[in-house]
C-alpha cells in the first residue's frame, strides 16, 4: 500500500505544479508551436482531466485504505482470540495437572496459573482440588467457579470475591479472611477450624454441616442462613448476627467460646 500512496503523492505534485506554474510553463516548451492536435488547450485540457483522475483515484485510494485497515484489524482481532483460546487451553490443562502434583512449589504455581486465566477474562474454569496452602491470596474476584475440596489452609485471602461459587468440602483451616465478600456461595462440609473471620458475610450462602470450631467470628453475619449440622465448638461468636437463620439450636450456641452480644429471632 504504501508504494502506491508514494506514486499518487508524487504525481498529485507534479500535476498541481503544472498546473499553477503553467503559464511560465506554455511560453517556455508550447509558446506558438502546434502539431495537429497538439496545441496549448490541448495540454491545458489534460491538466483539467488529470485533476479528475487526482481526486478519483485519492478517494479509490482512502475506500482501499479502510478496507485494508478493517481486513488487518479483524486479522489482529482474529489472531489475538486464537492466541487467547489457546492460551487459556494450556493454562486450564496446567491447573488440572497441577490437583495431583505434590512438589513443595505446587500452591505458587496453582496461584499463578489461576491469576493467568482470570487475566485472560476466563471465569469457566475449574479449579477443584486445588492446592493453595499457605499463599497470600490478593486481589481476585471469582464467579460460577468448581471450587470443591480446595486446600486454602493456613491461607491468607484479602480482597477476595466469590460469587455463584460451588465451594463444598473446602478446607479453610486456620486461614485468615480480610475484605472476603461471599455471594451466594455454596459452604456445605466445609472446614473452617481455627479460621479469623470477623466481620464475614455468610448470608445467602449454605453453610450446612460446616466446621466452625475454634474459628474467630466476631461480628459474622449468618442472616437467614441454614446452620443445619454446624459445629460451633470453642468458637469465638461475640456480636455475630443470625437474625432469621434456620435450623439454629441453643445447644449448638452452647458449644461456643463466646455468644455475648449475639442478635437471634427473627
Amino acid at each position: 500500500m504504501r508504494t502506491p500512496i508514494i506514486v499518487l503523492i508524487i504525481f498529485s505534485a507534479i500535476i498541481i505544479l503544472a498546473t499553477g506554474l503553467w503559464p511560465s510553463l506554455s511560453s517556455l516548451i508550447l509558446p506558438t508551436t502546434t502539431w495537429g492536435l497538439y496545441t496549448r488547450s490541448f495540454f491545458e485540457n489534460i491538466l483539467v482531466g488529470a485533476h479528475g483522475t487526482v481526486i478519483d483515484l485519492f478517494l479509490v485510494g482512502i475506500v482501499l485504505f479502510w478496507f485494508e485497515r478493517r481486513t488487518e484489524q479483524r486479522e489482529r482481532i482474529a489472531k489475538e482470540n486464537s492466541e487467547r483460546s489457546a492460551a487459556i487451553t494450556r493454562h486450564k490443562e496446567t491447573l488440572a495437572d497441577l490437583r495431583f502434583y505434590k512438589g513443595s512449589d505446587c500452591s505458587h504455581r496453582t496461584l499463578s496459573t489461576i491469576k493467568r486465566l482470570i487475566a485472560l477474562e476466563a471465569n469457566d474454569f475449574p479449579c477443584f482440588e486445588a492446592n493453595l496452602q499457605d499463599m497470600q491470596i490478593e486481589n481476585i474476584k471469582l464467579k460460577d467457579t468448581n471450587m470443591i475440596a480446595i486446600n486454602f489452609a493456613n491461607a491468607k485471602l484479602s480482597n477476595v470475591e466469590l460469587t455463584n461459587c460451588q465451594c463444598d468440602a473446602t478446607n479453610f483451616i486456620n486461614a485468615k479472611f480480610h475484605h472476603v465478600t461471599l455471594k451466594n456461595v455454596t459452604l456445605n462440609r466445609s472446614k473452617f477450624c481455627a479460621a479469623n473471620l470477623s466481620g464475614v458475610d455468610f448470608s445467602g450462602c449454605k453453610i450446612e454441616r460446616v466446621d466452625f470450631s475454634n474459628a474467630n467470628l466476631r461480628s459474622a453475619i449468618f442472616k437467614g442462613v441454614d446452620c443445619k449440622g454446624v459445629n460451633f465448638t470453642n468458637a469465638d461468636l461475640r456480636s455475630a448476627n443470625f437474625k432469621g437463620a434456620k435450623n439454629l439450636t441453643q445447644r449448638m450456641l452452647a458449644t461456643a467460646k463466646s455468644t455475648d452480644h449475639i442478635q437471634v429471632g427473627a
